[in-house]
């Protein structure tokens, strides 16, 4: 039901998340790889997914208590279910999908996390244009200072981004979309 909404707001959220890796990945490609990453998700015990979580969580947030949410969040997750969620989105491809929107559409990205991985402001904002190229009229804004929770680690920004875009849409008025 695309006319349920008026403005969409993506935060840190790429429609192929394996292209982030290797911009040539087709989905087709990605399910070996998404498959070893699920059965390496099962294959492991309890102690062994508690030690391999500090490494995996590092990125999604510079704030304490935020890792340690995410860290009981893990914990609890059924591993099963978390297993399949990776496998999905490493194999679903939205790149082509993402042309149907018909709403004013903001995408919110993070960059800063990569950067011990030699990853700049532009090159990350690059896999974002690229995965985002067939989304007609989408603004794409980067984070300066955020990982991938956002509302974590740059509120204020994440909040004035979305307030931008309310504003924006107002000021076209209706019939404008």
């Amino acid at each position: 039901q695309p006319q349920a909404f008026e403005r969409l707001v993506i935060v840190d959220s790429l429609p192929f998340y394996s292209a982030a890796f290797n911009p040539v990945a087709t989905s087709e490609l990605m399910k070996p790889v998404a498959e070893a990453t699920r059965a390496g998700m099962l294959g492991q015990d309890d102690a062994a997914f508690r030690a391999a979580l500090p490494m995996h969580l590092r990125g999604m947030s510079r704030d304490p208590a935020g890792i340690q949410a995410l860290t009981a969040w893990s914990l609890a997750s059924d591993r099963a279910t978390s297993g399949q969620a990776m496998y999905e989105l490493m194999t679903r491809d939205l790149r082509g999908d993402v042309a149907a929107i018909r709403v004013p559409t903001l995408v919110l990205g993070a960059w800063a996390a990569y950067q011990p991985m030699g990853a700049t402001e532009a090159s990350t904002r690059g896999v974002f244009e690229a995965g985002y190229r067939q989304l007609p009229g989408v603004r794409i804004e980067m984070s300066k200072a955020g990982y991938h929770f956002l509302m974590w680690d740059d509120p204020t920004w994440l909040q004035a981004q979305v307030r931008g875009l309310i504003a924006a849409d107002r000021q076209q008025g209706p019939g404008s979309r």
